[in-house]
């Protein structure tokens, strides 16, 4: 299927703003069960957003494939997966980014995505990804908004 958001938040270094999915029923630890982040900015890193799947090797190792991106000012902006047995594919503002596939030799073996998932759209303060806080930036309000989400079964 294809699940896609429209979305806009500040860049606030300190702050982790997510849109992503976990498996409903795990069938064991993180990241053995998988991961699919749709998007992620993370304030330790400013003015970058991520696409990434996390996945264990088949020693139980945390692995991860995904890409980094330019952060898209304030705007809204739509952020989108479409995802089948086979591959994953990242999509921003309808332009395809990255793809993963099950062949691909680093997650042939452990592919993990054939589970129900749920989503997520949360923003946290600090934490090893968001960074140090700095009180200062936070005098004004700081937001991410979601404008729309939708969910696109295959048939």
């Amino acid at each position: 299927g294809k699940i896609e958001a429209s979305i806009r938040f500040d860049d606030t270094p300190g702050l982790w703003h997510a849109f992503w999915m976990l498996p409903s029923d795990p069938v064991d630890s993180w990241p053995i069960s998988g991961e699919i982040d749709i998007l992620e900015y993370v304030g330790n890193q400013p003015n970058e957003i991520f696409t990434t799947v996390h996945f264990a090797d088949g020693l139980g190792n945390h692995r991860w494939i995904g890409l980094e991106y330019p952060f898209f000012t304030n705007e809204f902006h739509l952020y989108a997966v479409e995802w089948d047995e086979n591959s994953i594919t990242w999509f921003i503002d309808g332009e395809e980014r990255v793809q993963v596939l099950r062949n691909n030799d680093l997650i042939s073996a452990t592919w993990p995505f054939d589970a129900e998932f749920h989503m997520l759209l949360n923003t946290a303060v600090g934490g090893n990804l968001g960074g140090d806080v700095n009180t200062q930036s936070f005098q004004t309000d700081k937001f991410m908004q979601v404008d729309f989400v939708r969910v696109y079964q295959a048939l």
